[in-house]
């Protein structure tokens, strides 16, 4: 009894230490990219085929298994940016069209939704600009990536 006892005030201990210092489920994409979901959001991690879903309170992301390089919780200040990248390109929005210039002939510009999914790929012309549309695209916040750089626009 006296163990049992001693056993359960040690969890009770120590389970809040290991958690507290973890607020963030990251998931590392082969592609260089991370994307991140607050555990205070509750974010549930399902797998069907090939496939990797993951559901939140406020987003969902569905990743193919071959785009997953590794899962990782991490202690991260929930809304500062840290370790922002210089740009190796430059990204200019107009009113319908997102053009980034100064990348490799061929390099690929992805658009995604706040949630994760892949909404348009465009690959760079051989003068190093890539021009992507914004037709069609709700009010709201987006996510573009090119050359390892992530950058978050506002269409309004």
């Amino acid at each position: 009894m006296k163990k049992i006892i001693i056993s359960v005030l040690m969890s009770l201990f120590v389970l809040p230490c290991v958690a507290a210092d973890k607020n963030t489920l990251v998931v590392h994409l082969t592609d260089g990219t991370s994307v991140g979901f607050l555990l205070a959001e509750r974010p549930r991690v399902t797998f069907a085929g090939d496939s990797l879903r993951i559901v939140s309170s406020v987003a969902e992301a569905v990743l193919l298994r071959s785009e997953v390089r590794r899962f990782e919780f991490v202690a991260d200040a929930a809304s500062s940016v840290v370790d922002v990248p210089t740009a190796s390109g430059e990204c200019v929005i107009s009113e319908n069209q997102l053009s980034v210039s100064g990348l490799s002939s061929g390099a690929t510009v992805r658009l995604y939704s706040l949630d994760g999914r892949l909404l348009r790929t465009v690959c760079a012309s051989d003068a190093g600009v890539a021009y992507l549309s914004t037709d069609g695209l709700s009010t709201g916040v987006y996510v573009i990536n090119f050359n390892s750089t992530t950058l978050k626009f506002l269409k309004k």
